[in-house]
């Protein structure tokens, strides 16, 4: 590999992992932690209901439309195979939406937990750490995150 193909490539590399770290840092900006955490579930929670019950309109809306055949040679099945059609989508969609409830209460729970730990350090200000450290963090994941360019990749070869 050439030297300035190298350079290219790890150019690349290096705006990725520095956009990744601002892009972290920004939302790292966002005081979650200070929502209150009842409010907070609370959104949460509907939100998540309101994905769940998405997918289960989505789910009936294609079993609706959708005749579902047992075998090449039957009519197209009713009732029981319908429905479970339906209940796995519906299963889905309630874990989905526990998940996404679940993950938002943990991250407010965090970033609280974070923010306190560097005010605890004696920061006057532990937004403005968090924010360096998550872009720095940021920054060095995506880096490690990419594979480093080798002679056997296809950008190393001069046709790609």
């Amino acid at each position: 590999m050439s030297e300035a193909m190298t350079m290219s490539v790890t150019t690349k590399r290096l705006r990725g992992a520095v956009l990744m770290g601002a892009t972290t840092a920004v939302a790292t900006a966002i005081p979650l932690g200070r929502l209150p955490l009842g409010r907070t579930a609370a959104v949460s929670a509907a939100l998540g209901a309101a994905a769940m019950g998405a997918g289960l309109l989505v789910a009936r809306a294609r079993d609706a439309s959708t005749p579902v055949a047992t075998s090449d040679h039957e009519a197209p099945a009713t009732g029981p195979h319908r429905s479970r059609t339906i209940q796995g989508v519906a299963i889905l969609t309630v874990a989905a939406g526990a998940v996404a409830s679940f993950g938002m209460t943990t991250s407010v729970l965090a970033d609280r937990w974070i923010e306190k730990g560097v005010r605890a350090l004696g920061s006057q200000h532990p937004r403005l750490w968090m924010i360096a450290g998550a872009g720095v963090l940021g920054t060095m994941l995506e880096w490690f995150d990419q594979p480093a360019p080798s002679s056997d990749s296809p950008a190393a070869s001069p046709e790609a």
